[in-house]
């Protein structure tokens, strides 16, 4: 199995139950990482009472976080962090709702691009903003189309590689050389994962397998 050989330091930071204390001994640089993936209850709770926007910032695109957690940056000065906040996959309509109604425009287009944001929500945005949000659900719909690029990026990587998975970081590199956004990636794969056309295997590395079924 491929590993890429950078990651493996990251990987036991990752794989191990690290110890708060440790995680407090960490370089900003090391935090910022770890407070993206981890699971633990305690380093979340860190990232999400810093005082840094930058730790916070950081946590907010974690995965594990809860509706507490989303509803209680849903409400960060920050516009980065509330553009986290309307992307994340966690987020409920509650929250989404709300942020569809946010001062910043690029929040409302997070909102709007979010593939979790309900067609009810949309609706609201379209009556209440009118014929310019008609372009944004048009990009939305050519968000759907990225992602049958990224499932056909998957399935030549698939070939090309000769073994049953793709390195997401070959991914990556693929889907910007046809301009589309790396962070986005994350929201592809879910929705592929959704509809059962590819399934998360164990990590090798720090960067996740994805496996076609």
């Amino acid at each position: 199995m491929f590993i890429v050989k950078h990651g493996i330091k990251i990987l036991s930071l990752l794989m191990q139950v690290m110890d708060y204390e440790e995680f407090i001994g960490l370089p900003d640089g090391d935090k910022v990482f770890i407070l993206d993936y981890t699971k633990s209850r305690d380093i979340i709770e860190f990232g999400l009472n810093s005082e840094t926007e930058e730790i916070r910032h950081a946590v907010s695109g974690n995965s594990n976080l809860t509706e507490d957690d989303l509803r209680a940056l849903s409400d960060d000065l920050s516009e980065a962090i509330r553009k986290n906040v309307a992307r994340h996959q966690n987020s409920t309509s509650e929250i989404l709702r709300k942020l569809s109604n946010d001062e910043s425009k690029e929040v409302r287009l997070a909102v709007a691009m979010n593939f979790e944001t309900s067609d009810e929500i949309l609706n609201e945005m379209l009556q209440s903003q009118g014929d310019s949000f008609k372009e944004i659900l048009k990009e939305r719909q050519e968000e759907y189309k990225n992602v049958e690029k990224v499932y056909d990026i998957i399935v030549r990587l698939n070939e090309k590689n000769e073994y049953y998975g793709v390195v997401t970081y070959f991914i990556i590199d693929e889907i910007e050389k046809i301009g589309l956004r790396p962070y986005r990636l994350r929201d592809y794969l879910r929705v592929l994962k959704k509809e059962e056309r590819i399934v998360e295997f164990r990590p090798d590395n720090y960067i996740p397998i994805e496996y076609l079924r």
